[in-house]
């Protein structure tokens, strides 16, 4: 028991000794009073490979200490180290890598790289490894940054053609307070799927930015002051899939560069400077190309697709549309002195028009459809007068003796569904009384003298 507690005694000034030599290892990153030479650089990575664990530390520490000018020796070095000089070698790389400075950042990942290309090796497979826990770092401290600086990062719903598609998406408009060498860290956040830039900060000099994001799926450009010589750095991106344009001065010059990226599928050039002429040449050359070229004029409805007649879904607010005094409901028939058969042709109406420019719809207000019941006997004779009637057939003679005036109908209704039939005309409508048999009772849906309402519409801007 004495002997133990000798023992003991003896060993407890000395473990607070190595504690305290430890503590004092713990040197600030990149204080050092003066550069230290190239021999004593080189002695502390040979220390990286001693038995003691105490100067392995030790080591490690001065080299990170040192900085980006131990790097060049300890790559030379690395591979007449043993296991642990060098996976320490590999560490004091990765330290170096995960650096504020985005220089030395950089100058080290370069030198994993290198390392990493030693494939099949220890080397090699450690390299690797410190590259892609740094990947993961990077990535998460570059979102951390941007948003510091005004950047919007978060997963959102992106309409890309026709369907809304779940994206990472970064969005940078006016609230940006970074420069542009914070515009880098944009490439190293992988997942970023769709790009919103916005305002007149973003200017030419960004693209170089942009370009090195090979996983960027879509791209969208509003009211900036990007140019033709600035869209063209997009030339040959891999992965490019959407590239959505408002308001931007790029005129034709961009087109032959757009056509380099193979992996673009929807281009939308809303108030740009290219022509209509430019946009069809590009559309008939780039068939996999869904082309849709605007002046970019904005009415502010939505609805459905063609062939259905073009009924109004919804309207946005502080919109032309909601100004004119458009509703849900609405059906849009004409528009500059044109016919409106579907969404289709008020789109294609709408893009010959800029901001600002003024122009009149004529519309029809439905009201809430009715529902009446005929039954069809001998004394009811299909002996309507109609119209065609852009909800269907019009009632344009009726006697008041006839059985179809008795069941409610009126002079003036538009009957829209007959039987269970929407109606196109008469003859549909004649052969669907004569197909139904005797006594058989027939549905009848109708507007009753819907409103035929003009609407004088001053274009806005998409928002």
């Amino acid at each position: 028991m004495i002997k133990r507690l000798r023992r003991l005694v003896f060993r407890v000034p000395l473990l607070a000794v190595a504690l305290s030599a430890f503590a004092c290892l713990s040197l600030p990153a990149w204080q050092v009073e003066s550069p230290a030479s190239n021999e004593k650089i080189q002695g502390w990575i040979n220390d990286l490979s001693a038995r003691r664990f105490i100067v392995r530390e030790e080591a490690r520490l001065q080299l990170v200490a040192e900085g980006p000018a131990v790097i060049p020796q300890l790559v030379k070095s690395i591979g007449g180290q043993n296991v642990e000089g060098t996976a320490r070698s590999i560490f004091v790389l990765q330290e170096l890598a995960s650096s504020n400075d985005l220089a030395i950042e950089a100058e080290s990942r370069e030198a994993l790289g290198t390392l990493a290309q030693q494939a099949g090796t220890t080397v090699g497979r450690k390299a690797t490894r410190a590259l892609v826990i740094l990947d993961e770092r990077r990535e998460e401290k570059s979102i951390l940054a941007l948003r510091a600086l005004g950047a919007s990062i978060g997963s959102e719903y992106i309409v890309i053609g026709t369907e809304a598609q779940q994206m990472m998406t970064a969005r940078i408009n006016d609230q940006w307070q970074g420069t542009l060498a914070d515009l880098q860290r944009l490439k190293w956040i992988r997942s970023i799927d769709h790009l919103a830039l916005e305002g007149d900060k973003v200017t030419d000099e960004w693209m170089q930015y942009i370009k090195p994001m090979e996983g960027l799926r879509s791209l969208e450009l509003k009211r900036t002051r990007i140019t033709s010589s600035g869209a063209a750095q997009l030339k040959d991106h891999p992965g490019l899939m959407s590239l959505d344009v408002k308001y931007c001065p790029l005129n034709d010059d961009v087109m032959s560069q757009l056509a380099t990226i193979s992996s673009l599928r929807f281009l939308k050039l809303y108030g740009t400077q290219v022509t209509v002429e430019s946009a069809a040449l590009f559309a008939e050359k780039q068939m996999a190309v869904e082309v849709d070229h605007r002046l970019g004029a904005f009415l502010g409805v939505a609805c459905p697709r063609a062939p259905d007649p073009c009924f109004v879904n919804s309207v946005q607010s502080d919109t032309a549309a909601e100004r004119a005094g458009i509703k849900a409901g609405d059906l849009i028939i004409e528009f500059d002195d044109e016919i409106v058969r579907s969404f289709d042709d008020l789109k294609r109406l709408i893009s010959r028009h800029k901001s600002g420019d003024k122009t009149t719809l004529v519309m029809i207000r439905p009201g809430i459809p009715q529902s009446l019941t005929v039954q069809k006997t001998e004394q009811l004779k299909f002996n309507l007068q109609l119209k065609k009637h852009a909800l269907g057939l019009e009632v344009t003679g009726l006697e008041m003796k006839s059985p179809w005036y008795t069941r409610g109908l009126r002079q003036g209704d538009v009957i829209n569904i007959f039987g269970n039939q929407s109606v196109l005309d008469a003859k549909m409508m004649e052969d669907e009384f004569k197909m139904a048999e005797e006594n058989e009772v027939l549905n009848i849906t109708l507007y009753r003298k819907p409103d035929k309402k003009t609407a004088d519409v001053i274009f806005g801007e998409w928002k």
